[in-house]
């Protein structure tokens, strides 16, 4: 909501300006000053060539402030796209332990005889790299006992 009434506020100012400077500049054509041969066409035309540079420039001036924002809006966003890509992963695994051998199983294996207890591994997966990570394998061998 700032940011509208300070637009506003600044459309209103560029309009006075716009509207008040022609007036200003009528009423002092018509100044009783002692030139040597000028006529108002002549005043006008510096007044125009004058105003217009001015209005000219600032235009420019705004429009480069502008144009320097958006560039460096647009860098951040893509310094941000650089950065590391990061997707934590939060998978689990069931590991089967025979209670009367103490000998632990990834899934059943077929080892239907046993009496299976089981536990939960938690571990978290997260790409550190540059790009995305792609076909990624995680292997458990048991430890020989």
């Amino acid at each position: 909501m700032k940011k509208l009434s300070r637009y506003f506020i600044i459309i209103v100012i560029i309009l006075a300006i716009t509207i008040g400077i022609p007036i200003i500049i009528n009423k002092a054509l018509y100044l009783p000053i002692k030139t040597n041969t000028t006529n108002d066409s002549d005043w006008l035309a510096f007044w125009g060539s004058f105003l217009g540079g001015i209005f000219g420039g600032f235009a420019t001036l705004i429009g480069v402030l502008y144009t320097i924002k958006k560039n460096d809006k647009d860098k951040e966003k893509e310094e941000k796209k650089k950065l590391p890509f990061v997707v934590p992963l939060q998978k689990n695994l069931l590991v089967y332990r025979d209670v009367r051998n103490e000998q632990r199983y990834l899934s059943n294996e077929g080892k239907d005889e046993n009496q299976f207890e089981y536990e939960l591994i938690y571990f978290d997966l997260i790409n550190l790299a540059s790009e995305h990570a792609f076909n990624i394998s995680l292997t458990w061998n048991a430890p020989k006992l």
